[in-house]
């Protein structure tokens, strides 16, 4: 075998291991109950169902609740196609507020069948009779949610829209002397082009998931 030719069985070889490093390193993980503390980790990227989350962000008002105190429990519904974050302190409340944000987007994999088409946001709040001035205002690329510590403001809903990469940043303010005990941010997938009579049929699911969705958040 001449030099030359050496030489260019080296180089592809390089390259075809670059490639091989490459991918395994691009690869998106499984998204897995865990600690904020580890979603808050540099770069960390996961994934449930066919969207990917990423870019995570938390900042505490004053003292309250550290990142290393929340357990970031997934949320994923096969038959409802919901997908998300339940988070909970591990011990105590929140007590002042907080700051979330994160990124979640359709795998590139999917992206022409799939689009996230609604969003959810529920808190637990403890009593809201009366209503207990307990707010998280989320902010998302389609739009806002507030939601309110009264008897039908703890969750609130977007939707329908048809994104492929949704950000939001929510921010939460509890008055002196209230808390808030768990906080959830679910995104539905649907199809990516879907029928118009369609958007009805979801907003109305949304409407019944919400009121299953709260019995369900409030048993934890």
């Amino acid at each position: 075998m001449t030099i030359r030719r050496c030489v260019h069985v080296a180089l592809t070889i390089g390259a075809l291991l670059f490639l091989m490093v490459g991918s395994a390193g691009a690869a998106t993980i499984p998204c897995t109950t865990t600690t904020l503390t580890t979603l808050l980790g540099n770069g960390y990227t996961c994934e449930i169902q066919s969207l990917i989350f990423s870019n995570f962000s938390y900042t505490p008002t004053g003292s309250d609740v550290s990142a290393s105190n929340i357990t970031a429990s997934i949320v994923s519904n096969l038959v409802t196609m919901e997908t998300g974050w339940a988070f909970t302190p591990i011990t105590g409340a929140w007590g002042a507020g907080f700051n979330f944000s994160f990124t979640v987007s359709v795998d590139p994999a999917f992206a022409s069948t799939v689009a996230i088409v609604a969003s959810k946001d529920q808190m637990n709040s403890g009593a809201v009779i009366p209503p207990n001035g307990v707010s998280v205002v989320d902010t998302q690329t389609p739009g806002t949610m507030t939601m309110l510590g009264t008897p039908t403001g703890e969750t609130q809903f977007i939707g329908p829209y048809l994104l492929g990469t949704v950000n939001t940043s929510s921010v939460g303010v509890i008055p002196a002397g209230k808390t808030i005990t768990s906080y959830e941010q679910d995104f539905f997938e649907g199809s990516a082009a879907p029928e118009p009579a369609t958007f009805g049929l979801i907003g109305g699911a949304l409407l019944g998931l919400g009121l299953l969705g709260r019995k369900r958040f409030l048993s934890r």
